[in-house]
């Protein structure tokens, strides 16, 4: 069912000349914010964007934001991840002020 959904709403965005931006947040965004994301990615796309937001607490902070195939992770949960990776692979080094010399 959530294919045809998908499905839907890409089909009338394109008859529509939209773009539709999925946005997965952990937190509801206030009105504010919506504008202003709207407003940067029809910069970004250099189309009208149509909002379509999910919440996702698992997300612990930010915005997943995926438009076409451009896909923007700035989530607390997607920084951890990528820190973990880092320090897993040996590319990790304490700042100098960090150590207790």
């Amino acid at each position: 069912m959530t294919g045809s959904i998908d499905f839907l709403v890409d089909y009338i965005a394109k008859a529509r000349d939209w773009r539709v931006a999925r946005i997965h947040t952990a937190r509801p965004l206030d009105e504010q914010s919506r504008t202003q994301l709207v407003s940067s990615l029809s910069a970004v796309t250099g189309r009208s964007v149509e909002l379509q937001i999910a919440r996702d607490p698992s997300l612990l902070g930010g915005l997943l934001i995926e438009v076409g195939d451009l896909r923007l992770d700035a989530t607390t949960r997607g920084r951890l991840g990528a820190l973990r990776e880092s320090v897993a692979a040996g590319h990790f080094s304490p700042s100098p002020s960090d150590r207790n010399e």
